[in-house]
């Protein structure tokens, strides 16, 4: 047995070597698609009280990276310009993807500097939520089953793609399971300083990203679920009564997550935002709104105090309803359309996991068939066994709700949706495989160690499988979709090609000599500041070009993908390229050819 002072420093090397891996490839990863919008706005944010720009999004995780920025900008002296002059910023609504690239690379000439001091927050979040995670594991199960989960947690390469990026995705997963320990901790001593403390976790949890939302109807129903299998009181008035108060409580730490964090971070949000623009904003929004008592407010809110503050969360409430209601036209499987998949999630989550993981779950829940088999418990037990699991029966409905949820959702662009679930699916496979070797070590006699073995060969294979990718995590496949190289047959976009490539095409340009290149970039880069003199925008529109030429996967696929039922798209208009093949492909995501002259 491993001591627990061994495996804290376990624990600590483990992060600290995946965080070092993650540092080192962010800084060659250029900037992908969200990040730029997600930077110019968080910078607006704290420099101006003003949400004018992406609301689709709450302000938290770009609060934290327009801090960065503001504190790399004072301590190198280095003015930051913000073009408060334009048109995209003064009079049109969220135009994010015109004013953003104008800030960051015409305006300023820093924005290498930026990029990375923006992307330092989510990395610093990925390294404490680590260590949180296992401590907190540990002090409520035990070392083993602590350990084992930060190990899939800190050798994902879904979580290690998005810890260096200026996106909201890993905040909210932390979030998320930050949510899911406070309530735990709640329901278990609901002192009205836990229902305080809960209100005031749930309300960061909605500052990160609005499919969090998801959570509140949750906690009732696990509380009703505490409710009907705790026992311990003989009227069943009492067990009302205890009921109707606990209800109570989850109300009012509700009524703390919006009255304590989320308006006043809004109302800070929205300080300096002018009436006679939030009046225009709205009115251009409420074209995108569904009738409805939601909408309604938003309208009504518009230059009250307070009221307009709580009016701006409602209006990126329903902004993200209606988008994952109309989806993205996207690429899956060889045939592109703007529908949602119900296979979506499942296939992604199967390709982009390691394969490793999946034989472990797998053996996780076979030995949890085993063990009940084993236990031959009457049915009449299972109430006093959830109750005595209600931790592992929460993360069960959790992990279930958001599937469920995501896959009937019409948008499909990336595993990033269902990240929030992925450290509940961790815990609940180590928790698994923990007890496993506990009740059925005895069972095993001379096999223990062929079983150790297995395991350990087993987290040897996810570890070189994804430190093997590096710095390209975000491009990481497993052996069914054929590895990184595979991947583009399956799906792009933020599973494969979110334009992190464009620094290492640009060294690839240099070190071939490339006196002048073509490219078709899907991203947040900049093409024309990352090879001055080189690049040259095309448009697949433009037709067969001669020399040098980069596209992005998702455009090439986009292309080559058959129209869905849902969809009218033109003939592929890369069909000319069929008869080049590839000189490389920079890091799994950009395709270069060099066309000859006929």
């Amino acid at each position: 047995m491993i001591k627990p002072p061994t495996t804290t420093w376990i624990a600590v090397g483990l992060l600290t070597l995946m965080s070092i891996l993650a540092f080192i490839s962010l800084r060659g990863d250029s900037a992908i698609d969200d990040e730029v919008p997600h930077l110019a706005a968080g910078y607006s944010y704290v420099t101006r009280g003003d949400m004018r720009l992406n609301p689709e999004h709450p302000p938290l995780t770009k609060d934290l990276a327009g801090l960065a920025v503001v504190m790399w900008s004072a301590m190198t002296r280095t003015p930051i310009v913000f073009p408060s002059d334009l048109p995209s910023w003064t009079t049109a609504t969220n135009a994010q993807w015109t004013f953003s690239p104008i800030f960051l690379y015409q305006v300023n000439h820093h924005s290498a500097e930026m990029i990375f001091w923006a992307r330092l927050p989510t990395l610093i979040i990925y390294f404490g939520f680590g260590l949180w995670l296992f401590r907190w594991i540990r002090r409520r199960w035990n070392a083993p089953t602590a350990l084992l989960t930060l190990f899939f947690y800190a050798v994902s390469p879904t979580v290690l793609a998005h810890a260096r990026f200026v996106t909201t995705d890993l905040a909210a997963t932390v979030a998320f399971f930050a949510s899911f320990a406070a309530f735990l901790k709640w329901i278990e001593r609901p002192t009205w300083r836990q229902t305080l403390l809960f209100g005031l976790v749930i309300g960061l949890a909605e500052l990160t990203k609005f499919s969090l939302i998801l959570l509140l109807p949750l906690f009732p129903l696990m509380i009703m679920v505490k409710f009907v299998t705790g026992g311990g009181l003989n009227s069943w008035r009492a067990h009302l009564r205890r009921l109707v108060v606990r209800l109570g409580q989850y109300l009012l730490a509700i009524s703390v997550a919006y009255g304590l964090v989320v308006t006043p971070v809004y109302m800070l949000h929205t300080l300096n935002y002018p009436v006679a623009k939030e009046q225009q904003d709205v009115e251009f929004w409420q074209s995108n709104f569904a009738p409805g008592p939601l909408a309604a407010y938003v309208h009504w809110s518009v230059g009250k105090p307070v009221f307009r503050a709580l009016g701006q969360y409602v209006t990126g409430v329903l902004l993200v309803q209606n988008r994952s209601q109309h989806g993205n036209t996207t690429f899956f499987r060889g045939v592109v359309d703007n529908v949602g998949h119900k296979s979506y999630f499942p296939i992604v989550y199967a390709i982009k996991e390691p394969l490793a993981f999946h034989i472990l779950s797998l053996v996780a829940l076979l030995s949890a068939l085993v063990m009940i088999i084993h236990a031959k418990k009457s049915y009449r037990g299972i109430p006093h066994w959830i109750n005595d699991h209600l931790a592992e029966c929460t993360a069960l409905v959790i992990i279930a709700w958001y599937w469920w949820t995501s896959i009937h959702s019409q948008l499909n662009i990336g595993i990033r949706h269902i990240l929030p679930t992925l450290p509940f699916i961790y815990f609940l496979v180590s928790r698994l495989l923990i007890a496993a070797r506990r009740q059925l070590w005895k069972q095993l006699g001379r096999l223990r160690i062929i079983g150790l073995m297995t395991l350990g060969g087993l987290l040897a294979w996810q570890f070189v499988s994804v430190v093997s990718v590096h710095p390209s995590y975000l491009a990481y496949f497993n052996a069914l979709a054929g590895g990184p190289s595979g991947g583009a047959q399956f799906v792009t976009d933020s599973n494969l090609d979110w334009g992190q490539d464009l620094t290492r095409l640009a060294t690839f340009a240099k070190q071939q000599g490339v006196q002048l290149m073509h490219i078709d970039y899907f991203g947040g880069g900049d093409p024309l500041s990352a090879m001055p003199g080189v690049a040259r925008i095309y448009h697949v529109d433009d037709g067969p070009v001669t020399g040098w030429l980069a596209v992005s996967q998702t455009y090439l696929t986009n292309e080559r993908g058959v129209a869905g039922p849902h969809l009218t798209k033109s003939p592929n208009r890369y069909a000319w390229l069929d008869a080049y093949q590839p000189v490389t492909i920079i890091g799994h995501s950009m395709v270069v050819y060099h066309i000859p002259t006929s």
